[in-house]
């Protein structure tokens, strides 16, 4: 990868690296001239709340509701062809790391992370709870929306949205590789101007749409990811 990618993505790692310091941050593992006890734990306190990708912000973690009232802390990540999961219940001193090598791995990667959490501690994540109706208007959540990673088309499907998204013509590296392409999503709504993916390959993820001034639907975000509107 290129130099300048290196403040989003130039550590590599494995699991057993990963997991050392999953370790580190479940106190099991005590390396004070790296990290005090103090602050690992300001990292895992709430500091803003946070978009669609996760509830909160803590320092470079992302926060979450693990269910049963424990804090998921969690920090996946993804570039071209891998894909991975990396979660931690400080409450249960419980970690898990999912690394792919395959743009495909998106489903695979929760799958794991999350059938590895109902296993080995008997509770599944919180499903988020979708409205038993949608907004009258859906037109107005219709569009396109295109953001640096990804160009989004979101159309009405019968009652409810659907959106689908393809990498611009400049992220194409090599225009002969044709990138794998992500089923369609159906979106259900949760609350207002918000709605989530109940199944499929990126079940779990959250959109909001974001309103100007004016109360016109300006942005779209989906799994934290800022597009605007065209």
């Amino acid at each position: 990868m290129n130099r300048s990618s290196a403040g989003g993505g130039g550590v590599m790692s494995n699991v057993v690296d990963q997991l050392r310091y999953a370790a580190l941050h479940l106190g099991t593992n005590d390396v004070p001239n790296v990290l005090s006890a103090a602050a690992i734990a300001e990292m895992q306190r709430v500091q803003r709340p946070a978009g669609s990708m996760c509830e909160s912000i803590g320092l470079s973690w992302m926060l979450d509701d693990a269910g049963v009232g424990e804090r998921l802390v969690k920090h996946g990540g993804a570039t071209n062809g891998q894909l991975s999961a990396f979660e931690l219940i400080p409450g249960r001193r419980f970690a898990v790391t999912v690394l792919t090598n395959a743009d495909a791995g998106r489903e695979a990667r929760q799958t794991i992370a999350d059938r590895c959490q109902a296993h080995f501690l008997g509770f599944d994540k919180p499903v988020p709870a979708a409205l038993p109706d949608a907004p009258a208007n859906l037109d107005q959540y219709a569009g396109r929306f295109e953001a640096t990673l990804e160009h989004l088309t979101v159309r009405v499907a019968g009652r409810g949205l659907e959106i689908e998204g393809t990498p611009p013509p400049r992220f194409v590296v090599d225009p002969a590789l044709v990138p794998f392409r992500l089923p369609v999503a159906k979106l259900r709504f949760t609350g207002v101007d918000r709605a989530a993916v109940l199944d499929g390959p990126r079940r779990g993820e959250r959109v909001e749409f974001l309103r100007d001034a004016n109360g016109r639907i300006e942005w779209l975000r989906w799994d934290g990811r800022l597009a605007r509107r065209r």
